[in-house]
């Protein structure tokens, strides 16, 4: 498989793994606090936003700072966009400049990986833990169209 390929697919595991945990999550979730010094789950997917922004940034493109919190919804939905930007800067056979891809595998996309756990043990906490999944079997797909899948 090729590094490109590696990538889409790390991506679209990334954004499946997020749906799961967000999925059918209930109003009050975004601001649910678990304890003192732990994120809301609001603020994981504005963190998770905003370091995929900064990926895409690596690759020469604009992409909001967006430090302010906003609503649930609204974080979830530029969480998303990031996401799907970044996969289409790969289909588009594009390569970060800044740093290298060793390096946006071990920050941004493995960071995102770690928040996703952790909203799924925050939907535990919170009364409305998220249905089990067996990820090794379920399929995965590229979130943007191209000729590579």
């Amino acid at each position: 498989m090729d590094e490109t390929r590696l990538f889409r697919h790390l991506l679209a595991t990334i954004a499946f793994r997020a749906e799961v945990a967000l999925k059918d999550a209930p109003e009050d979730f975004g601001q649910f606090e678990a304890g003192n010094g732990v994120r809301k789950p609001v603020e994981l997917v504005h963190h998770m936003t905003q370091i995929l922004n900064r990926a895409v940034r690596a690759f020469g493109q604009d992409a909001p700072a967006g430090d302010t919190v906003l609503g649930w919804s609204e974080e979830c939905a530029l969480w998303e966009a990031a996401l799907q930007r970044l996969d289409a800067l790969y289909a588009a056979g594009g390569r970060p400049g800044t740093f290298s891809e060793e390096v946006l595998l071990q920050g941004p996309l493995s960071d995102c990986l770690t928040h996703i756990g952790q909203l799924v043990m925050l939907r535990r906490l919170h009364g409305r833990p998220t249905e089990p999944v067996s990820y090794m079997r379920v399929p995965i797909h590229f979130l943007t169209s191209s000729g590579l899948s």
